[in-house]
């Protein structure tokens, strides 16, 4: 093994746990759900897609959003979960400068900032 696969290894521990099958209930549609708490760790600029999915092409027969950033997917079920998660990543970013520090902004990164959001030159 080279240096740089060495470098390239991940190791990751499971913690499984099992339920009790008494703690297991149906929804109110008599549906059993099965859902998973998961925690991951990015770093660096990450790929997204998001995806909007209608009731009839999905397989359960209600529509969701699927939100993909990196290698993380999250079906987002109703407006209640979406505002959750717009809520939080917003409280996130309230808190960034103190996490990581202050992004410090110059005029001319202002500028180049704001003509790739824009997807144009600047306007004279």
């Amino acid at each position: 093994m080279t240096d740089t696969e060495k470098k390239a290894t991940v190791t990751v521990q499971r913690r499984v746990r099992r339920i009790p099958a008494s703690t297991i209930r149906p929804d109110r549609a008599g549906q059993f759900r099965h859902d998973v708490a998961a925690q991951a760790v990015v770093a660096g600029n990450q790929d997204i897609k998001v995806l909007a999915v209608s009731a009839c092409a999905s397989g359960n027969g209600k529509g969701h959003i699927a939100v993909r950033v990196g290698r993380i997917l999250v079906y987002v079920e109703d407006r209640d979960a979406l505002n959750a998660f717009r809520d939080a990543w917003s409280r996130a970013t309230d808190l960034a400068d103190s996490a990581f520090g202050p992004l410090w902004v110059t005029p001319q990164s202002e500028t180049a900032a704001r003509i790739r959001r824009d997807g144009g030159a600047p306007i004279c």
